[in-house]
C-alpha cells in the first residue's frame, strides 16, 4: 500500500515501496548484487540502465574485467578480417625494369593492400628510383611467377589475390596514377636500403583493388637497373566482401 502521496496539481503522487521496508530479506529481494548483472533476472529490464556500472565482482570497473564477459570488451583491436602476407627475398630484375612486382585483384573479393616494403643493395650502392602504380587494365606478357600468399590466420579461405614478379618485362596495362616515388638507397651488402608505404593507419583508406583488372604495380619505370640489384619485396593485404 502506498506509504505517502504528493499533491501535484489535480492529481496526488504516490510514493510506494516494493517489499517491506523494516525487512532486510525483502529489501535485498527489490534488487540484490547478482541481479544488478543478470539480464534473465527479475529486474533486468533496470538493470540495463546501470549494468555497464559494475563487473562481476561489484566493483564498478568492468574495462578491466575479463575479455568475453557479458558487456566486456577485448582490449586488443586485432582486426578479423582474413589477411595474407607474402615475402619474397632475392629478386633480380630485368636490365631496364618497368613493372617488376605486381599485386592483382581479385574476381570475387575486394583487395584492400595495408603495407609494402621494399629492401634491397646493389654492387656499388645507387639511389634509383622506385615508384608504385596503379593500373585499371591487367598487365599481360612478359615472364612470372606468382609468389606464395600466407594467410595470418590457417582458419583463413585461401587468398584470391594473385602476385606477379616478373623477370622479364611485361606489356603494361593502362595506368590509373603513380600514387608513391621513393628514392631507394642501395647500399652495398651489408648496408641495404628500405623503402616501406603503410596504409590505413592514420584513419586514410587502404589501398583497394577491386576485380582482376585493377592492379598495384611496382616499377623502375624502365630506367637501368644498378648493377648487382636484389631485391626483397614484402606486402600485406586483407580481402573481403565489401
Amino acid at each position: 500500500m502506498p506509504l505517502s502521496g504528493i499533491q501535484v496539481g489535480q492529481n496526488q503522487q504516490l510514493v510506494v515501496s516494493i517489499g517491506d521496508p523494516n525487512t532486510g530479506s525483502q529489501i535485498g529481494a527489490v534488487l540484490p548484487v547478482s541481479d544488478a548483472t543478470n539480464p534473465t533476472g527479475k529486474y533486468g529490464g533496470l538493470t540495463f540502465s546501470s549494468h555497464a556500472l559494475l563487473n562481476p565482482t561489484g566493483n564498478l570497473d568492468r574495462a578491466r574485467s575479463a575479455p568475453g564477459t557479458i558487456g566486456v570488451q577485448s582490449v586488443s583491436p586485432e582486426g578479423t578480417k582474413n589477411t595474407y602476407c607474402s615475402a619474397s627475398g632475392g629478386i633480380t630484375l630485368a636490365a631496364t625494369a618497368t613493372d617488376f612486382y605486381t599485386i592483382v585483384g581479385s574476381a570475387t573479393k575486394t583487395v584492400r593492400i595495408l603495407k609494402i616494403t621494399v629492401t634491397g643493395w646493389a654492387t656499388s650502392g645507387a639511389s634509383p628510383e622506385i615508384a608504385l602504380i596503379i593500373r585499371s587494365a591487367a598487365d599481360t606478357s612478359g615472364t612470372a611467377t606468382q609468389p606464395a600468399i600466407t594467410p595470418n590466420d590457417s582458419n583463413n579461405a585461401a587468398a584470391t589475390a594473385v602476385i606477379n614478379l616478373y623477370s622479364v618485362n611485361p606489356t603494361l596495362g593502362t595506368a590509373v596514377g603513380t600514387i608513391r616515388a621513393r628514392k631507394m638507397n642501395l647500399g652495398a651488402a651489408g648496408a641495404a636500403g628500405i623503402i616501406e608505404w603503410k596504409f590505413s593507419d592514420i584513419n586514410d583508406q587502404a589501398l583497394v583493388l577491386r576485380g582482376v583488372t585493377q592492379l598495384a604495380c611496382l616499377s623502375f619505370g624502365g630506367a637501368s637497373v644498378p648493377s648487382g640489384t636484389t631485391l626483397a619485396v614484402e606486402v600485406e593485404f586483407v580481402e573481403d566482401n565489401s
